[in-house]
C-alpha cells in the first residue's frame, strides 16, 4: 500500500513539475516538438492516451498545473489522472479493510473459544454458586448467538 501511495505521489510530482509555476522552467519547446514522453508516461498510468495532446498546447484550462508556456498536459488528462488515483486509493483501502475485517473475525473467534473453554472448565461450578443474573451473563458470554433464543436450565 505504501509503495502505491509513494508511486502516486511521485507521478503527481512529475506531472506538476512538467509546467508548474515556481519551478525552474525549461525553455519553450521548438515548434516541431511532440509530447511523446508525456504520452508514454501517461499510457503507463492507464487512463488513456486520447486525452494527451500530440503537440504542446496553451493549457489555459488547467487547474492543477498553471503553465507559463505550452504544455503537454490537458484538463481531461488532469481529470482522468485524478479519477485513476481515486480508484487506486479506493481499491487499496478496500483491500486493507478486508484484511482488518479478517483479523477482527479471527480474533473474535479465538476470544469466543477462550470464553467457552473457561465456562466449560469453571462455569458449571460458578453457575451453581451464583445468582440468576450471573448465570445469564455467563451464558450470554459463552453462547452469544443462542443467548436470546434459549436460556439454560440451572436447576
Amino acid at each position: 500500500m505504501a509503495g502505491t501511495v509513494r508511486t502516486a505521489c511521485l507521478v503527481v510530482a512529475m506531472l506538476l513539475s512538467l509546467d508548474c509555476p515556481g519551478q525552474a522552467q525549461p525553455p519553450p519547446p521548438p515548434p516541431d516538438a511532440t509530447c511523446h514522453q508525456v504520452r508514454s508516461f501517461f499510457q503507463r498510468l492507464q487512463p488513456g492516451l486520447k486525452w494527451v495532446p500530440e503537440t504542446p498546447v496553451p493549457g489555459s484550462d488547467l487547474q492543477v498545473c498553471l503553465p507559463k508556456g505550452p504544455t503537454c498536459c490537458s484538463r481531461k488528462m488532469e481529470e482522468k489522472y485524478q479519477l485513476t488515483a481515486r480508484l487506486n486509493m479506493e481499491q487499496l483501502l478496500q483491500s486493507a479493510s478486508m484484511e482488518l475485517k479478517f483479523l477482527i473475525i479471527q480474533n473474535a473467534a479465538v476470544f469466543q473459544d477462550c470464553v467457552e473453554n473457561l465456562y466449560l472448565s469453571t462455569g458449571t461450578a460458578v453457575a451453581q454458586d451464583s445468582g440468576t443474573a450471573q448465570k445469564e451473563l455467563l451464558w450470554s458470554l459463552s453462547y452469544p448467538s443462542q443467548a436470546r433464543s434459549r436460556q439454560p436450565s440451572w436447576s
